[in-house]
């Protein structure tokens, strides 16, 4: 019996990972290209700044949303709904001729796209039992895969085959294809007791909900996570490559093999370090190994005077990430109650775009103050050892515990307390 359930656990896990090696090929095919379409099809260059703040406040809203899907039909009934909004609306953007109804499709993608992520990782959750670190670890190691090859796809295909419409129907067909990975799944996957009633109570009721959800350990876990890693990265992010380029004098085939590198060591230790987590059970440890990668890296890039300290902090980056990633994966669902797993895992995504669209204005309003990106670094690296200390403080006090409430707890009681705005 138990070597049944153990095949069928490896075959869950082995759809799953193909589903998201279909639909990352598919997304990482047009992502990177999406301004220079939205510019050709004559929108105005300032548009694309308001665009891409309504497109994380459109993931907010769909990753929360999803979520609570999730617990209430199941996984697999709503990785299958994602997969087939997602399909069909980048279908779409191959009939769509003007500028503003492509922009308001690339707003609805959001909503529909954020539930193949959370719904993929509960599921993967459920069937991996007993060496979930590494489970996970194999499910979304295809996922860094696409990530390095789809915008290549996705240029040849522009490049070869007629622009940008040939892309949005791969891209779809992609999409579409995952979906057999879906049809195939054993049975087996969590279904949620809720009710509709609880699911859509009244505001009150929701307010308690995420109160409840975001006290003890996970609660702390999102709100460093938001303040270490979604703040501090979207703060300097879209103004690293320029950094290296003009200060650090890097070439774009240097920044381009730095970028290559720092995804294929993740690549690379993605499934030892999830085999090491499950052995030597250091989640906890891992997950803080993560949190201070990143103000490591942005300290070795500012340091740096010329490039290759900067490509040794982006090379530990990507090591540090890949050897954690499944740690982290397995951790954020076993600090979650178990019928409110999608719910968690929608709510800390919610946080985590909502403090994305927060550090990219902020970085755009500081960078027009200050002048030069070389000033945003110290504020970059403060806020990622802030996300370490706030991590490290929680103690691995889990949800709920007496003597539990901390600073950080009644931050996440603020955020579900304006959880309106998401």
């Amino acid at each position: 019996m138990s070597d049944s359930r153990g095949s069928e656990g490896r075959r869950a896990l082995a759809l799953l990972a193909y589903v998201n090696l279909m639909y990352l090929l598919g997304w990482s095919s047009y992502k990177y290209f999406v301004p220079l379409y939205l510019k050709q099809v004559g929108a105005p260059v300032a548009s694309l700044g308001l665009l891409f703040a309504g497109i994380s406040f459109s993931s907010a809203a769909g990753a929360y949303l999803w979520g609570r899907l999730v617990d209430r039909l199941g996984g697999r009934a709503s990785l299958s709904a994602s997969l087939t909004l997602s399909s069909l609306l980048v279908l779409s953007l191959t009939y769509s001729h003007s500028w503003l109804a492509l922009s308001a499709i690339f707003l609805l993608l959001p909503l529909a796209q954020a539930g193949r992520g959370i719904a993929a990782q509960v599921l993967a959750f459920d069937h991996a039992a007993g060496k979930r670190a590494t489970g996970m670890s194999l499910v979304f190691l295809p996922s860094r895969a696409a990530l390095i090859v789809g915008p290549s796809v996705g240029g040849a295909l522009i490049s070869c085959m007629g622009g940008y419409r040939a892309v949005f129907s791969v891209a779809s067909a992609l999409m579409g294809l995952s979906l057999l990975g879906v049809i195939l799944l054993p049975p087996g996957a969590r279904q949620s007791g809720y009710t509709m009633s609880q699911l859509s109570g009244p505001g009150g009721l929701m307010s308690t909900r995420l109160r409840d959800l975001l006290r003890g350990e996970f609660g702390a876990y999102t709100v460093a996570s938001a303040l270490g890693r979604a703040l501090s990265y979207s703060l300097l992010g879209p103004y690293l490559v320029v950094y290296m380029k003009e200060v650090l004098g890097m070439d774009e085939w240097l920044i381009g093999a730095t970028s290559s590198l720092e995804s294929g060591l993740a690549l690379a230790t993605q499934v030892p370090g999830g085999l090491l987590a499950d052995r030597l059970g250091l989640r906890r440890s891992l997950v803080a190994l993560s949190f201070a990668s990143y103000p490591a890296s942005l300290a070795l890039i500012y340091v740096s005077r010329g490039p290759w300290l900067a490509v040794l902090g982006k090379a530990l980056s990507g090591s540090v990430e890949g050897i954690a990633a499944g740690a982290e994966l397995a951790y954020q669902l076993e600090i979650l109650p178990e019928d409110r797993r999608g719910e968690g895992l929608g709510l800390y995504r919610s946080v985590h775009h909502a403090a994305s669209a927060l550090g990219n204005v902020s970085g755009g309003a500081l960078l027009l103050r200050v002048g030069e990106v070389a000033r945003l670094f110290p504020i970059g690296i403060l806020l990622g050892v802030a996300g370490v200390a706030a991590f490290l403080s929680t103690g691995g006090v889990r949800r709920g515990a007496a003597g539990s409430a901390s600073g950080l707890q009644a931050c996440g009681t603020y955020i579900c307390r304006t959880s309106h705005i998401l």
